[in-house]
């Protein structure tokens, strides 16, 4: 599951265990959150790719056309109950898009966050339980 996560119970320093959530493009730090029992997973197009420039390619298909999914997402990061959950949830907001990926989130009872190409950033309604500050960390999980 490359870097997606699974926690469960307390983290190493008691509470909820601290996670980060890189921005797709480098030097820009995105989010912290708490989680006691769940999972996340972030599917983005800017890991993972290859080709020369005004070729590049990466790993995350539409299987409408089986060519690398160009959305307007960088990416999509999914909290859910189960790692595979949140994988499966990431992978179809992202090549859904904008739009349609919130829905994703939503219809699913999903929370998580959308980075567009711009790097602007979408959550979910329900995102902000998770936020953790470098000092504590109060939520209780998925």
């Amino acid at each position: 599951m490359g870097g997606d996560l699974r926690v469960a119970g307390d983290g190493p320093h008691g509470g909820a265990w601290t996670l980060g959530i890189e921005h797709p493009f480098p030097g820009r730090p995105l989010q912290r959150i708490g989680l006691r029992d769940g999972a996340v997973a972030t599917s983005t197009r800017t890991r993972r790719t290859w080709g020369q420039a005004g070729d590049r390619r990466h790993h995350l298909i539409d299987p409408a056309t089986g060519r690398p999914a160009w959305t307007g997402l960088a990416s999509a990061t999914v909290i859910a109950a189960e790692a595979w959950q949140a994988e499966v949830v990431a992978k179809s907001a992202f090549v859904a898009g904008l739009s349609e990926g919130l829905f994703v989130l939503a219809s699913t009872h999903t929370d998580g966050l959308l980075v567009d190409d711009w790097g602007s950033t979408y959550p979910t309604l329900g995102f902000s339980r998770f936020s953790a500050s470098p000092a504590e960390s109060l939520l209780k999980g998925a």
